[in-house]
């Protein structure tokens, strides 16, 4: 016979403990079957578990994101090797203008403008040729001068020299000039131009008519270490050399920005074969070979301060509006703040955003120093 305890909110309770039931009402069996449920759950999640925290049958993302980077990096890689092999350039490439005389141990490119005046000659910067001077030598020469413009042997189609060594550079200029017969000439040294334009006068005072420094101070730059030589020489940076350097529409939107605000030189179909004949020399397979070497082992050839402010010979600055203001601090305080010609809406390239105002700078200094 059962008993039956006292009613409860839930109704009445069994209070047998032999079995018949376990003491509690509908709520609490609906916690314990919750519970359970939970429990069996955790379980089942457990035994699919790794012993690294991952899941059984799926990789760890870090572990996922590493092979997809290495995925990525050989497909790059192998693009690259295809991509060089098929745009491998020419060794070396002939000039489109101009003439070549040999000079020692080098065969050395210029051009000339004029046939009559006081001669000048010009000396491009770091990756430049007589191609930047193009639109400007004539009319310099229109004024009353001889014009000439040389490759350096860093870049361009001189054949020869030591790049990297300032002395040779400047004993290879001034050699050329007494080949030709060039008397006392104004130099114009544009950016590194200018510190073998400065060393001509430093160590040649007799056979130059005056230096003229040209959106250059001359001094060193600071690149820091460069880049480990693995990745200086790898596939990949040689693929992005060929892209700077055949890229038109890139280059011609660079060489444009440095040129100035009031440069038109780059604009059109105009500014597009410009810059195909400004980049050409860089696309030679000597010149990405060097190129490389550079990067990893960067150097630009320069004077020391002192060394400046020890030139003789009449000196001249001229300086883009828009280049580089400490530039042109460093250029008066070395120099001993001679005269200058400040071209206004000019960058770097000052002589192709005004060739007219450039050349009448040359001009005016030029009269000065051979008064």
């Amino acid at each position: 016979m059962m008993t039956t305890g006292p009613r409860t909110d839930e109704g009445f309770r069994a209070v047998r403990t032999d079995g018949g039931f376990d003491g509690t009402g509908p709520s609490e069996r609906r916690k314990r079957v919750d519970i359970r449920r939970f429990a069996s759950l955790r379980l089942r999640r457990s035994r699919s578990e790794t012993p690294d925290g991952g899941h059984a049958g799926k990789r760890p993302l870090p572990l996922r994101i590493l092979r997809g980077l290495a995925g990525f990096a050989a497909a790059v890689t192998v693009a690259s090797l295809l991509g060089n092999a098929a745009t491998t350039p020419d060794e070396r490439l002939e000039p489109e203008s101009g003439k070549t005389v040999r000079v020692g141990d080098a065969n050395v490119h210029y051009e000339t403008w004029g046939t009559s005046g006081s001669p000048v000659v010009l000396l491009p910067g770091f990756a430049e040729t007589t191609v930047a001077f193009s639109t400007t030598a004539p009319r310099l020469a229109a004024k009353g001068h001889v014009v000439y413009a040389l490759d350096l042997s860093s870049v361009g189609y001189t054949r020869g020299g030591r790049p990297a060594d300032l002395a040779d550079q400047t004993r290879l200029v001034h050699d050329w000039a007494a080949k030709l017969g060039i008397e006392k000439p104004i130099v114009v040294g544009h950016s590194m131009g200018a510190a073998v334009a400065g060393n001509l006068g430093l160590v040649y005072p007799d056979s130059v008519g005056g230096v003229i420094f040209a959106g250059g101070d001359a001094l060193n730059m600071d690149f820091g270490d460069g880049l480990p030589q693995w990745l200086a020489t790898s596939t990949w940076m040689r693929s992005f050399y060929r892209i700077a350097t055949r890229w038109t529409w890139i280059d011609q939107r660079f060489l444009a920005k440095s040129c100035g605000s009031d440069c038109t030189a780059f604009d059109g179909k105009a500014g597009a074969e410009l810059t195909r004949k400004w980049m050409r020399p860089l696309t030679e397979g000597r010149t990405e070979e060097e190129m490389t070497r550079l990067i990893h082992d960067p150097w630009i050839l320069h004077l020391t301060a002192a060394q400046i402010r020890s030139i003789k010979v009449p000196k001249g600055i001229i300086w883009g509006e828009e280049d580089s203001a400490e530039g042109l601090r460093n250029s008066r305080t070395n120099l001993g703040n001679p005269p200058e010609r400040i071209i206004r809406g000019a960058g770097h390239q000052m002589m192709m955003a005004a060739p007219e105002r450039f050349a009448a700078s040359v001009h005016e200094l030029s009269a000065a120093m051979c008064r």
